[in-house]
């Protein structure tokens, strides 16, 4: 019995699909919150969540990530952590039309589960860190916008030279 409710469990779980469906890359306005437990840190609530991003048809090698995605592109200037976590961070679209993003890199991060609706996604974002159990969960949404700017894949943080 509790082997089929771990795979009734699962089957709910959207898988990724191998190229981005039509209208899912393009430019976004980020929201989450409110924040629960509501102890969140600043740094994650506000330091690292960015504005504004796009999601690019560009992918990743293998050679940069161990999970490759899609990348993220800045659509302005952003605080510091959030720059690091568009520039760290991927997307990956999945099988019901919804998304997948990482806003950080494989240490900690904001990590968001969305599905797609009327004008963007919606869905869940949740904190990870590779140390520690604290995790902080949020409603999340990403909205489209008009491409002001032309979209901006930047290097990666980690691949930045002194």
């Amino acid at each position: 019995m509790v082997l089929a409710g771990v795979f009734l469990a699962c089957a709910h779980v959207p898988r990724r699909a191998p190229e981005p469906m039509v209208g899912q890359a393009g430019c976004y306005e980020v929201r989450a919150g409110p924040w629960s437990p509501p102890d969140v840190p600043v740094a994650i609530s506000l330091d690292r969540l960015p504005r504004r991003v796009a999601l690019v048809v560009e992918r990743e090698s293998g050679e940069e990530a161990a999970d490759p995605g899609w990348r993220l592109a800045a659509l302005e200037p952003e605080r510091d952590s959030a720059m690091r976590s568009i520039q760290d961070g991927a997307w990956w679209p999945l099988e019901n039309g919804g998304i997948d993003l990482r806003l950080g890199d494989g240490f900690s991060g904001i990590f968001l589960r969305l599905r797609s609706s009327f004008g963007g996604f919606v869905g869940e974002a949740h904190t990870y860190q590779d140390v520690g159990d604290a995790s902080w969960r949020a409603p999340a949404e990403l909205e489209r916008r008009t491409c002001s700017v032309e979209p901006r894949v930047i290097r990666r943080y980690r691949d930045r030279q002194p």
